[in-house]
């Protein structure tokens, strides 16, 4: 299947749980791989088990960030059905930039790629796009952002936070879809309906 790498930033400890939950299952298919050959299986028939059993038993990072971002995109808010991106709407949101709005105020975030099935990183995109469609057209239209915003009144910088929050970029439905369905402390390879 093709995929479509998505940059987003995501919470450190996010970041830290699935670097934790990638080792721990390399570890447990090498494990498993040994388990096998001291039983008498051939190295590369033990080899050829584990990988049938990876993505059920040891998702790779890109599969569990999936996962959580398919969860997270079925909930109601987010679910649709979206108009197409139309080229415009999409060459926009490719551009390299943040979003509008006040710097992220929850805790540190670190930038991740992760390659995503091509059909799943314009779900995010599309979604992302239509939810935030409306804000950020007042923002615009109100000259909330862009160049000149150092000088906003007191009550235009308590608009622009208020418009700025209901934006949902892609980053923000990633970080909200792995705090909800990514690993945690207790279940490192949980994934939704595992929790």
């Amino acid at each position: 299947m093709e995929t479509t790498p998505v940059t987003v930033w995501v919470t450190l400890t996010s970041a830290r749980l699935l670097a934790k939950m990638s080792e721990t299952h390399r570890a447990e298919r090498a494990e498993y791989v040994r388990d096998l050959v001291a039983g008498g299986v051939k190295s590369r028939e033990a080899r050829i088990r584990a990988a049938l059993l990876q993505p059920e038993r040891w998702p790779r990072i890109q599969e569990v960030v999936a996962e959580a971002l398919r969860l997270r995109l079925a909930e109601p808010d987010l679910f649709g059905p979206w108009r197409p991106l139309i080229a415009a709407e999409a060459a926009r949101l490719a551009l390299a930039g943040s979003w509008p709005g006040p710097r992220f105020a929850g805790p540190r975030l670190v930038q991740r790629n992760y390659p995503m099935p091509a059909p799943l990183a314009t779900q995010l995109r599309t979604a992302s796009w239509r939810v935030s469609e409306d804000p950020l057209t007042r923002l615009e239209e109100q000259g909330l952002v862009g160049p000149g915003t150092v000088n906003l009144t007191g009550d235009q910088q308590v608009e622009r936070t208020r418009l700025a929050a209901l934006l949902y970029p892609p980053g923000r439905i990633v970080r909200e879809a792995l705090e909800r369905y990514g690993p945690t402390t207790s279940n490192e390879g949980a994934t939704g309906d595992e929790k």
